[in-house]
């Protein structure tokens, strides 16, 4: 099985950009403020962005340095011209997340993922891809991300390490925290146009209420759904055709990699030895 490394202008995980490349900044102070009302003084007050970067950390990492596991699973589909979607791949992945705090009050972030594509009738691993649109057969390429200390999250957004952005540009956050019940909710989005066309993620992450309530919990069990419309993998052998892919995932956040698939974990210990860790030190 050969490797794909994504072309993605980051070393970091598509969710960890999604609070910083929406581009739309931070949500305005008076929406926030209506929502903390609204929920009974659950969420920050409005102004202490340290409460709120924090509440960020703790729904998709931790306030802790460790391991910050999340498992997925999904569909993509195929989506050309006027046709119908076509449901071409299955896919099973990890997301990890380490975070470490620093002496300024940011976070350095370090990341992982890897994800395995598998067939859409029988959700079996795939060595090979027959494209529908081509008739070619291809290596179905494992979709790898990630690095030691790729990003500072600050109160006001993500910077990227200088070997990624040499700029330093702040990417603001771009979140919307709802409450209902026993339910919270976080949604964020990204979007860029600098891609063979433009692209989109939208995802929701979810933690219960009571939790989310206890400052005493560092890194709060999760899960998420969310939509992602991208170019064609590039293994697919489909540049400069027309269409995009629409990928579809949902996913929790684990206690350790032991609660992974076990097809899942064989796998990736055995093609991609040291994956299953996001810690800054196991990074050659």
């Amino acid at each position: 099985m050969s490797k794909h490394i994504s072309t993605m202008p980051d070393c970091l995980s598509r969710r960890a950009m999604l609070g910083g490349l929406g581009g739309l900044g931070l949500a305005a102070a008076l929406s926030i403020e209506a929502r903390a009302a609204n929920s009974g003084g659950l969420f920050p007050a409005a102004d202490n962005k340290e409460g709120w970067l924090k509440a960020w950390l703790r729904i998709q990492a931790s306030l802790s340095e460790q391991d910050s596991p999340w498992w997925y699973t999904g569909r993509i589909y195929a989506q050309v011209g006027d046709q119908r979607p076509n449901h071409i791949l299955n896919l099973e992945g990890t997301e990890i997340y380490w975070p470490r705090a620093m002496e300024n009050g940011e976070y350095s972030i370090s990341s992982r993922t890897l994800t395995f594509f598998k067939d859409p009738g029988t959700d079996e691993m795939l060595e090979e891809f027959v494209n529908p649109y081509t008739g070619e057969t291809l290596p179905a390429a494992a979709n790898i991300l990630g690095g030691p200390d790729g990003a500072r999250y600050t109160e006001d957004g993500m910077i990227f390490a200088a070997h990624i952005d040499p700029a330093g540009q702040l990417r603001r956050w771009n979140w919307d925290w709802k409450a209902a019940g026993p339910h919270v909710w976080l949604m964020a989005s990204r979007a860029m146009a600098h891609a063979p066309q433009p692209w989109l993620e939208a995802m929701t992450m979810f933690c219960r209420r009571e939790d989310f309530a206890d400052p005493g919990i560092d890194s709060l069990r999760s899960n998420f759904s969310s939509t992602y419309f991208s170019p064609w993998l590039p293994w697919m052998g489909m540049k400069g055709q027309p269409g995009h892919l629409i990928w579809h995932s949902s996913g929790c956040k684990l206690s350790s990699m032991d609660e992974v698939s076990e097809a899942y974990r064989e796998r990736a210990e055995r093609l991609f030895p040291g994956q299953l860790t996001a810690n800054p030190n196991s990074f050659e």
